[in-house]
């Protein structure tokens, strides 16, 4: 689900309003999906400062944790969303609806051309779907290695750890009983290599998957353990 695009930060990706994640995004167990900025050589964007970096976040990608009073972390992870390029119909312009007229997001005067059938967009609704590839794509994979078809609890925890940081100088990730005053990238950025890989930092490493029709259902306060044993010289 898109995190919403009420973050109100600025374009160093810093700042904003934390609790800004509506629902259906703020609930519990789905995979809420916030924006970053993507670098765009082009000569005819209104505005560079928005998309001069790969690792910073939106400023308008809606910010956690939930509120105040649920610190739950929300995003879950972020997807590029800003200067997306995206289909459009081949009729309409939608820079036609600015008042003065500029070329924003419908490039054709410059070095970017989008042509008549795509336009660029920006925000999580554009982030949403690309994290949503990355999703279909491990899904796949995990019925073609395992012949059945994985769990949505699995699904949202493989992406969330093989998501990785955008600028581990500028962000944070959550942390046990230390709640952010802001929640930029969530997990931080979805990959979907290290979604279906895991981490692969030493040639041992191995990848174990355990969906939860192969566990007893937890209850409220319930914990389930699953053991690991590393040996010297594993582990990142």
């Amino acid at each position: 689900f898109s995190a919403g695009n009420s973050g109100g930060g600025g374009n160093n990706g810093l700042g904003g309003t934390a609790g800004t994640i509506g629902s259906p995004g703020n609930a519990k167990n789905v995979l809420t999906v916030g924006a970053f900025e993507q670098p765009r050589l082009a000569n005819n964007l209104h505005d560079v400062t928005v998309n001069d970096t790969d690792w910073q976040v939106a400023s308008f990608s809606s910010r956690g944790p939930v509120s105040g009073a649920d610190p739950r972390m929300k995003p879950d992870i972020v997807a590029p969303g800003v200067y997306v390029n995206s289909m459009q119909s081949k009729d309409t312009n939608p820079d036609d609806f600015l008042d003065p007229f500029e070329f924003q997001w419908d490039l054709r005067n410059g070095n970017v051309d989008t042509g008549t059938n795509y336009a660029f967009a920006s925000g999580t609704s554009m982030a949403s779907p690309i994290a949503t590839g990355v999703g279909a794509l491990t899904y796949q994979h995990l019925y073609d290695q395992m012949g059945r078809t994985p769990s949505p609890a699995l699904m949202k925890a493989m992406m969330v750890t093989g998501s990785r940081m955008l600028d581990p100088w500028v962000y944070q990730l959550p942390a046990f009983l230390q709640i952010p005053g802001i929640v930029y990238q969530g997990w931080g950025e979805v990959d979907l290599v290290h979604t279906i890989k895991g981490a692969d930092i030493q040639n041992t490493d191995e990848l174990i998957l355990l969906d939860q029709f192969e566990t007893t259902a937890l209850k409220t306060d319930e914990v389930y353990s699953y053991p690991i044993s590393v040996r010297d010289g594993e582990g990142g």
